[in-house]
């Protein structure tokens, strides 16, 4: 089933939380194993972990989603052991990045001045990050993670920024973002 983000009217109604390094956001019905969201980002570089567990800076399992990561670089998705996700700035376990793959598209899709449209998704322990394209109005897939080994459930949803930048990001809830 595709799905577009918010983009009508109700969008301006939706408020803009700044984002830093540190940001986080509790998906509310984690019983459910097959979800949606859908965010707006304005900003450098995002960083959005898919975690069964986050509890005052300690992180479980997660998936780790870069978005214009390494400086615009990349777009990746890698799967995380329990506490591999960094707390401190521009450090992480190498390990993490075994189970890592890297999109093939590399335009840039964040800009610090317009915001830009992404769903993330998991269904049948297959994560999908989806950008949606202004100029065409087509979501575009951008990262499809099927995990068939070990998958575990998404409890939280944690969204940062990389170093000392700041972003800004709007959560489109004006729809039922749980399948």
């Amino acid at each position: 089933m595709e799905f577009s983000p918010i983009l009508d009217h109700r969008w301006e109604n939706i408020a803009g939380t700044k984002i830093s390094f540190v940001s986080t956001i509790s998906v509310y019905e984690p019983q459910n194993e097959n979800f949606r969201i859908s965010f707006s980002f304005r900003g450098k570089e995002v960083h959005i972990f898919l975690c069964d567990r986050a509890f005052k800076g300690v992180y479980g399992k997660c998936y780790w989603i870069g978005i214009d990561a390494n400086n615009g670089a990349k777009h990746y998705l890698r799967k995380c052991k329990e506490s591999q996700i960094p707390t401190k700035m521009w450090e992480y376990d190498t390990q993490c990045k075994k189970d890592e793959i890297i999109s093939d598209n590399t335009e840039k899709l964040l800009d610090k001045y317009q915001w830009n449209h992404f769903s993330v998704s998991k269904k049948n322990n297959t994560i999908t990050v989806s950008y949606f394209n202004i100029t065409n109005q087509q979501l575009k897939e951008i990262l499809k993670f099927p995990d068939h080994t070990n998958a575990f459930d998404i409890n939280h949803v944690i969204v940062r920024t990389e170093g000392n930048d700041t972003g800004y990001m709007k959560i489109h809830k004006a729809n039922n973002y749980l399948l």
